[in-house]
């Protein structure tokens, strides 16, 4: 069966070209209406009370809790040391924002290591 299929394949080349660039054109047609919901509001229906007073919330202290702030030097090298003073003053000044908890930056970047690894053994 297998000797069959190969034999076929290799007699007609061009043909099983053509046949598998139509199955991916075909396959292809779909894809347009593939797309992701990364919403976590797809898991509840829509009767579930706590999803509604979540919305609630939602609705009254709004939803975003993210801004970024995008550097692009004119210099392709962003670690010289006035875009990195640059950078350390904009870190500290996205502190004084109102409300903002957060605020991640290479300036402020934790970097966090073991120096000892302590091996745990199961009795």
């Amino acid at each position: 069966m297998d000797d069959l299929w190969h034999r076929r394949i290799l007699n007609y080349p061009k043909t099983w070209i053509v046949i598998c660039l139509v199955l991916i054109a075909g396959a292809t047609v779909g894809a347009g209406n593939l797309y992701f919901r990364g919403d976590y509001q797809i898991f509840f229906d829509d009767t579930n009370t706590q999803l509604y007073e979540f919305q609630k919330i939602e609705s009254i202290f709004n939803k975003s809790d993210l801004i970024s702030i995008v550097m692009a030097p004119k210099q392709e090298d962003i670690f010289t040391p006035q875009t990195l003073s640059l950078i350390r003053e904009l870190t500290e000044r996205a502190w004084q924002v109102p409300y903002s908890s957060r605020v991640d930056s290479i300036a402020n970047y934790q970097h966090t290591f073991a120096e000892q690894t302590i091996w745990l053994y199961w009795i």
